[in-house]
């Protein structure tokens, strides 16, 4: 009866947050998952307002987010589009030592089930950011792992401190032509923008580099 409870309590907050947060009117359910890093709030929900006549899109906050990893509602959305951070924030333990904040037991147990479900995963910016010091699977997950105020470990690895640089003239060079989120975009692209240093598993399976 408490699970049931529970679940039931899930199912109508969630109900409510999609019945006050929708933009869009096209057919694709987009959840724009935030929190951990300030953005531009205007400038990038407008982004996505741009995009009516393709999706829907709902913004989720953490923590509520992760509970849309759960099976029984993960179908909610086509596509998780992540612009998070959450869990970079170092609190002394008692015995001295840096601790950061963890995700649920239940997102961690329902990641894998979430993944089975095949939904898009879409990871902008510094969403790499999220987890890396309490939750490694996630980070696999994505195929990197990065944090600007602290060392981060990456497949069993530890290395220093993240790096940042704005304004650098990029060529982006496609790498996968024949998947259709790169198509159009011929062998590459010329951006200025801002550049990370942090490890990256280049030879992840799944994930659609450029």
């Amino acid at each position: 009866f408490v699970r049931l409870a529970v679940a039931l309590a899930v199912f109508a907050g969630s109900v409510s947050l999609l019945a006050q947060g929708q933009w869009g009117n096209g057919p694709i359910k987009v959840a724009i998952v935030t929190k951990g890093h300030n953005f531009d709030r205007d400038g990038f929900f407008n982004f996505w307002d741009s995009l009516g006549q393709d999706i829907t899109w709902t913004h989720l906050q953490h923590p509520a987010a992760l509970e849309f990893f759960d099976p029984a509602i993960a179908d909610t959305f086509d596509v998780y589009a992540f612009f998070d951070a959450p869990g970079r924030t170092a609190i002394p333990g008692p015995d001295g030592k840096p601790t950061f904040e963890e995700p649920n037991a239940s997102a961690k147990k329902n990641l894998i089930p979430f993944l089975q479900k095949g939904k898009g995963l879409v990871f902008f910016h510094h969403s790499p950011a999220a987890w890396n010091h309490t939750w490694p699977e996630y980070g696999e997950m994505i195929g990197m792992a990065c944090d600007w105020g602290n060392p981060v470990t990456f497949k069993g690895k530890t290395y220093p401190n993240s790096g940042a640089q704005g304004n650098v003239k990029q060529h982006i060079t496609v790498v996968n032509k024949t998947h259709p989120i790169t198509q159009g975009l011929g062998d590459g692209f010329d951006i200025v923008d801002e550049t990370y240093l942090c490890p990256v598993d280049e030879k992840a399976k799944g994930l659609i580099p450029l």
